[in-house]
């Protein structure tokens, strides 16, 4: 490769990151000169979740909402003024969550497919009945000339004759994302497709709905909703089939320590596919329910804390050809490694690899004994190496680990990890247990094999805190690397692959 341009490209670099700190964003690889920007705001809402298993009327939805939506407005109208063109809210923003299929139906409005019907609701908020939510989402995008992206309940009436998987009911319930232009038209709908303990209340939609609107600003955008983050349709193809580069992200999110926090699968989607994700997260700390973000190649804006947030950051926009040029990952390296001697030896003591559950699934654990050396495991068609030296002394307790197979839970997708990852105590059977501090830094490089391509990075560090990685991506040899030198506490460093055709 020819590394002519790099001393340039170091500069530039140097230049894009001190232009972007004064918005607020923590770091950017530009890779020929300063990109161009749009203004993206995520809204992080602390809702009033007050038993949402009694029955309500309509009057009675509306007034609980309200304070949702007066929130949303207020959050809009703060984000026009640090320039936002584009807001997106979060997954059960407006009641909350836990409902029975009965007690949500007043929430719910009916959305028709922008797609066959053109609708401003700010405009003709007549035009459909009990759309109270559509008209206050249009218009907090007509009066503040931006794109609005909100989380609500919608219904579709149905028969057995028009639809043979028709409820009893007679109705479908569904977990709905809209979005709204500039001018409050409504342009997509999106019907979340993987449920997560939701079924009883709302529906699967018979097939995934690929909702992509244009914007003038970034050209397309998509979006899904919470769990879809984790499956091939529609997170996946969206991005690889139909070439979006920029995703409105509504969720409702618990973290799932110690690999599946929020900000951990935010920051691996977008960093892992090369996108601009937009992440909107619920607010719920007793549940852990916390976490937003503004995600893109390189650099990311996130938030990790109690109480409802408005993010607001410029992010760059790179074109097809910017990104062929880009300095491919792997090139660089971590390659020193001072506590080694000129023949790469180090003192080691070998210990046997161990069994343990962690979230859920078993995996197989190496413990790291030593300030400096080299471990490997494997599980299943998985071989997971790690070389890392410490930087700080503790005598906290870390592990290498792998993992080859379906979540336990609900057994639904198939997913292959290696994972560098501080124990929460002192004695190996606390590996894995969830943790979210450390004290000690590494200088390390994690690699691993994968039966996919579809690998998924992220460095979480002490108190909830997101590390970019000095390097990632794959190997002549076919596996994947990351690797960094730690500047806080290394909680866990992960390679999260999903097997999408496993599932």
């Amino acid at each position: 490769m020819d590394l002519a341009g790099r001393p340039q490209r170091i500069w530039t670099l140097r230049w894009a990151c001190l232009i972007l700190s004064m918005y607020g964003v923590s770091s950017v690889v530009p890779v020929h000169g300063w990109p161009d920007t749009f203004v993206g705001a995520v809204f992080e809402f602390a809702v009033n979740n007050s038993d949402p298993s009694a029955p309500s009327s309509r009057v009675e939805s509306l007034k609980h909402m309200e304070r949702g939506l007066a929130a949303f407005e207020e959050a809009a109208r703060d984000a026009k003024r640090q320039g936002a063109q584009i807001i997106v809210f979060p997954e059960y923003g407006l009641f909350g969550i836990e409902f029975t299929r009965t007690s949500i139906y007043p929430y719910l409005e009916e959305v028709p497919d922008p797609n066959i019907t053109s609708w401003n609701p700010c405009l003709d908020p007549g035009r459909f009945k009990n759309t109270e939510v559509l008209y206050r989402f249009s218009c907090m995008a007509k009066e503040n000339d931006l794109f609005v992206v909100g989380n609500m309940g919608s219904v579709e009436t149905c028969t057995s004759q028009s639809h043979p998987n028709c409820p009893s009911d007679g109705r479908f319930q569904f977990n709905t994302n809209v979005a709204f232009n500039s001018d409050g038209l409504l342009v997509s709908r999106y019907r979340k497709y993987h449920l997560y303990f939701e079924d009883h209340y709302y529906n699967t939609p018979n097939q995934v709905d690929y909702a992509i609107f244009n914007t003038p600003f970034a050209g397309d955008f998509a979006m899904f909703i919470c769990y879809d983050l984790l499956f091939g349709s529609p997170a996946m193809e969206l991005v690889k089939r139909h070439g979006v580069k920029n995703i409105a992200f509504s969720t409702a999110w618990f973290d799932h320590l110690p690999l599946l926090s929020s900000i951990q699968a935010q920051r691996a989607y977008s960093a892992g596919f090369g996108i601009t994700l937009l992440a909107s997260n619920l607010n719920i700390p007793e549940r852990k329910a916390f976490g937003s973000g503004i995600y893109f190649p390189g650099g990311s804006k996130y938030r990790h804390g109690n109480g409802s947030h408005l993010l607001v950051a410029h992010v760059p926009l790179w074109s097809e050809d910017a990104l062929s040029q880009e300095i491919p990952l792997t090139e660089k390296k971590v390659n020193q490694w001072e506590a080694y001697n000129d023949r790469g030896e180090f003192k080691t003591v070998e210990e046997p690899p161990f069994n343990q559950i962690m979230m859920y699934d078993e995996y197989t654990f190496v413990s790291l004994s030593n300030d400096t050396g080299e471990r490997s495991i494997c599980h299943g068609e998985v071989c997971c190496s790690v070389k890392y030296q410490r930087t700080t002394n503790s005598s906290e307790l870390y592990a290498l680990a792998a993992y080859d197979g379906k979540h336990t839970i609900r057994q639904v997708f198939y997913h292959q990890i290696c994972t560098l990852l501080r124990c929460a105590g002192p004695r190996r059977e606390s590996c894995g247990k969830p943790i979210s501090h450390a004290v000690t830094t590494f200088n390390f490089e994690l690699w691993g094999n994968f039966g996919t391509e579809y690998v998924f990075p992220a460095i979480l560090t002490d108190g909830m805190h997101l590390q970019e990685p000095d390097s990632f991506g794959r190997l002549k040899d076919g596996r994947y690397s990351i690797a960094a030198r730690m500047a806080e506490g290394l909680v866990t460093a992960t390679l999260y692959s999903r097997v999408y055709d496993r599932d």
